[in-house]
């Protein structure tokens, strides 16, 4: 399973409770009461504190929950299994509900079975993101895009994976960001739908956004940029920016910027200097995990970039051989 395995380091704390007792003595989330439904009570959690967002992963027991939250951001839960037996306020869940609160809002949940879930906490800063969702309530939102779920849950495992590995990752650190922007556009893919058609009058301001957008990136090729400092550049919300690049460009903001990325990368290791390393190009570009990198350059290019690389280091030796 997703926590077996995981090492706590200085970004990752990890926990398991063998009884009852042992989980109380942790759970902190909102103002809640547990009743077992049997004396299998084992549960376990990962904790990881990125920048704007607390990411829980946890296992739970068998259980009756009730449960006041209480948060001045909002709070997601997102089931990580396909089989999932949980009802929320009377409502089954099912593998593709999220369930979303914002502000307050009481919840009686019945857990049949031990079940794997992320829960996230976001900031208020980066609450407002567009989503379904209206203050003080429960929300159940049915995901309408099964493999944006399924990318969900890799991201999920590959940064808890990631920080267990890297007991050198600081709390502070760059990379944390990076991982924090990853987790939030997968997030962002399972909670929006695409927009409306724009009106003429919509789209020019769409199209402006993003022209401002491109200017400001084709002037700083080489910067660590995420959604919210974009927003800032363009002058709108981060939910104005991802409405107007899905309407422009047909992507999210995170896969736009990607896909920038991947295509910078192309041209480092494509007409690099000799002796250049994948992971040095992967890194100047903002990809904290190898794996991920690797993936979506083959996705994009039909090649790994080892192969590109290999190519450019065969040109570069011909060339350099005299005639």
């Amino acid at each position: 399973m997703l926590l077996q395995g995981l090492k706590p380091t200085p970004a990752l704390d990890v926990f398991h409770f063998p009884t009852l007792d042992d989980f109380l003595t942790f759970e902190r989330l909102g103002d809640s009461r547990n009743t077992p439904l049997s004396g299998r009570c084992a549960s376990a959690r990962a904790h990881l504190v990125l920048p704007s967002i607390h990411l829980t992963v946890q296992r739970t027991f068998p259980r009756i929950l009730e449960a006041n939250y209480r948060t001045d951001g909002t709070v997601c839960i997102v089931p990580l299994t396909s089989s999932v037996n949980v009802s929320i306020n009377g409502i089954a869940g099912t593998s593709n509900r999220v369930m979303v609160v914002r502000g307050k809002a009481a919840c009686e949940i019945v857990e049949a079975q031990a079940n794997l879930f992320a829960v996230l906490i976001l900031d208020p800063s980066i609450s407002d993101r567009g989503w379904p969702v209206s203050i003080d309530r429960v929300h159940l939102i049915e995901v309408e895009t099964p493999s944006a779920m399924q990318s969900f849950r890799l991201i999920v495992e590959e940064l808890l994976t990631f920080a267990s590995l890297n007991p050198q990752l600081a709390p502070d650190s760059a990379t944390l960001r990076r991982m924090e922007e990853s987790l939030l556009a997968s997030l962002d893919e399972v909670m929006t739908s695409f927009p409306a058609i724009p009106s003429p009058s919509q789209f020019e301001r769409h199209q402006r956004t993003v022209r401002r957008m491109d200017e400001y990136l084709s002037l700083h090729p080489s910067a660590d940029i995420y959604g919210a400092d974009l927003a800032r550049v363009c002058d709108v919300s981060e939910r104005t920016l991802q409405t107007a690049t899905r309407a422009i460009r047909g992507l999210s903001v995170h896969r736009y910027l990607r896909l920038r990325r991947l295509w910078s990368s192309r041209r480092a290791l494509a007409f690099g200097r000799p002796h250049t390393k994948v992971s040095d190009v992967a890194r100047a570009n903002g990809f904290w995990h190898m794996g991920e990198f690797s993936s979506a350059y083959r996705g994009t290019f039909g090649e790994t970039p080892m192969q590109t690389l290999t190519r450019n280091s065969s040109r570069l030796l011909t060339d350099a051989v005299p005639a």
